[in-house]
């Protein structure tokens, strides 16, 4: 069929697109929700050349083993899709780790290097009405959706909602229970506060200033003050010469 993708069996974006405009208008007429998801696959890098269509191929396998006659799945550039109507983003979330765990449990085998490996996957869920009023809204919403990856593929991927609005689409999985404790015990450590020393100078100086001078200086000055006011002697004045 000229709908159909090649590689995963699937739907291709044209069709795709068609079917999650239709759903939408007909959940608008209905007042039901739909939701897409949105995979995409992660292969090691030494792989990722020769074995990326592979991958791809047995992701649509899955996809088609553990969705519904009237869910749609399809191939996009930016992975692989799957419209769920009348599902809830709660649903699509079961449906999700459904095929992730599947997925990331397949072991592959390179033909010429005979070298297994795994991979992982990476999903995200947007909604209508809850993220977006038509198609191009729901495909906004994920492309906005941002996923911080670790560099070792066996880590968990987590994903961070750039929207400003607080959403309901359930997060992504949680981080595993030893990355927590440690954050948790980082937390709990109480901050220890450097406190500067206080300058010594001015401490010096005012206690310089606040001791009370010793009585002989005070003395000394006294004397000091009697002595200049005795050596300022009134000379008399000259008497007239007696007339004879």
């Amino acid at each position: 069929m000229d709908n159909l993708d090649n590689l995963t069996k699937l739907y291709n974006e044209k069709y795709l697109a068609h079917q999650l405009d239709q759903e939408i208008l007909r959940a608008q007429r209905y007042g039901r929700p739909v939701t897409v998801i949105l995979f995409t696959v992660v292969v090691p890098e030494q792989y990722r050349r020769d074995m990326h269509y592979r991958v791809l191929k047995q992701l649509g396998a899955l996809i088609k083993k553990y969705t519904r006659n009237i869910d749609t799945g399809g191939r996009l550039k930016e992975g692989v899709a799957v419209m769920l109507p009348e599902t809830p983003p709660d649903g699509a979330l079961v449906v999700a780790l459904k095929i992730r765990e599947q997925m990331e449990n397949y072991k592959f085998t390179h033909p010429d290097l005979h070298e297994e490996f795994y991979t992982k996957l990476i999903y995200k869920v947007a909604a209508y009405p809850e993220h977006g009023q038509d198609r191009k809204d729901i495909m906004l919403y994920l492309n906005k959706t941002a996923v911080e990856c670790p560099t070792e593929i066996s880590q968990i991927c987590k994903i961070i909602e750039i929207s400003e609005e607080s959403h309901t689409t359930p997060q992504h999985e949680a981080l595993p229970p030893e990355i927590k404790k440690e954050e948790k015990a980082a937390e709990k450590k109480p901050a220890v506060k450097t406190e500067k020393p206080a300058d010594k100078q001015p401490e010096a100086k005012a206690e310089k200033a606040s001791e009370p001078k010793p009585k002989k200086a005070k003395k000394a000055s006294k004397k000091a003050s009697a002595k200049a006011s005795a050596s300022v002697v009134e000379k008399p004045a000259n008497k007239e010469p007696k007339k004879k």
